[in-house]
């Protein structure tokens, strides 16, 4: 959720206190997710995590465009605030335990 709305097609990623896997997933219309470490839609390992969400603009490529050919396109530009893109600053943490299901759910604001 960003200010209460929800955030669509932003990337969550989870990485272990414990410097294991990261898990990530992409959220839906109603900023939705579920987590992928090893195969899809797995989930993540037990344990502590910090946790990141990135959305970025989306680029069409011009009409003609051939990656092979082409000069490359721009980086996409981060449109989610970018304080919750560091793992170190964005304040956002995951428990994530063995038994059941585990529900996160981040809110985000627009302003720092």
């Amino acid at each position: 959720m960003l200010d209460g709305q929800p955030l669509s097609g932003a990337t969550v990623v989870l990485q272990s206190d414990q410097q294991g896997p990261a898990a990530s997933a992409i959220t839906d219309a109603d900023g939705k997710f579920r987590l992928t470490t090893y195969d899809p839609l797995d989930g993540a390992p037990a344990g502590e995590y910090h946790a990141v969400v990135l959305q970025y603009e989306e680029i069409a490529p011009p009409p003609g465009y051939d990656p092979e050919t082409s000069a490359p396109l721009k980086p996409p530009k981060l449109i989610s605030p970018v304080q919750y893109s560091d793992f170190t600053q964005s304040g956002l943490k995951a428990h994530i335990t063995e038994e059941g299901e585990n529900f996160l759910e981040f809110n985000l604001t627009s302003t720092p």
